[in-house]
Order: C-alpha cells, then sequence, then structure tokens
C-alpha cells in the first residue's frame, strides 16, 4: 500500500493502473517517449524474482510500443508463468545502470 499526498491509502495494483495511466496520457502528446525497463528480455532476467500477482488485470492499451505489447501480452496470456508479477524495485541496480549508459551512448 502507497500513501497519496490526501492521505488516501494507494494499492498497488491501483498505483501500476495509475502509471499505465500516465505513460497513456504522456504518449497521446510525445508518442515518442519510450519506457524503461518494460521489455522481455528484463522479464526474463528477473525470474528469480518472480511473484504472483494476486488479481491480475488486463486491459486494451493502445499507445504501447511493439516489443511493450508483446511483453504484456506474455504477462496477461500467462505464457511465462501463472498471474506472473516482476515489481520493479526488485529489479537489479546493476541492470538499471547498464540500461542508462545504453541509453546515453
Amino acid at each position: 500500500m502507497f500513501v497519496a499526498p490526501d492521505r488516501r491509502l494507494i494499492s498497488q495494483a491501483h498505483l501500476a493502473e495509475a502509471l499505465e495511466d500516465e505513460l497513456y496520457a504522456l504518449r497521446a502528446h510525445l508518442p515518442q517517449v519510450e519506457s524503461f525497463r518494460m521489455d522481455r528480455a528484463t522479464l526474463l532476467a528477473g525470474q528469480a524474482q518472480w511473484g504472483e500477482e494476486e488479481k491480475p488485470v488486463q486491459r486494451e492499451l493502445t499507445r504501447l510500443t511493439d516489443d511493450e505489447r508483446a511483453s504484456y501480452d506474455d504477462l496477461g496470456d500467462n505464457r511465462l508463468a501463472r498471474h506472473l508479477r516482476l515489481e520493479q524495485e526488485r529489479i537489479g541496480f546493476g541492470r538499471v545502470e547498464q540500461a542508462l549508459a545504453d541509453l546515453l551512448a
């Protein structure tokens, strides 16, 4: 659970939905915006940290890139594991550092 600035409790599922909505809204104005670490390679590299989503939500996200769509479909269709979830904060910092270095190269 997270606490919003107005002191409301926000579940992790609602937070994820809000972040997806933010990316969706941002791409309405800046379609070239790229996500960070939302790819299959990151998902597979984090297998040791995989968890299970208690209440999976699947909805149509129309502003995903082809790679993001493929990863989203893999998750929604349970291709890799049932109700697979990988928390972003569990992704190894070394992978984040490498991704930043790749972006700046």
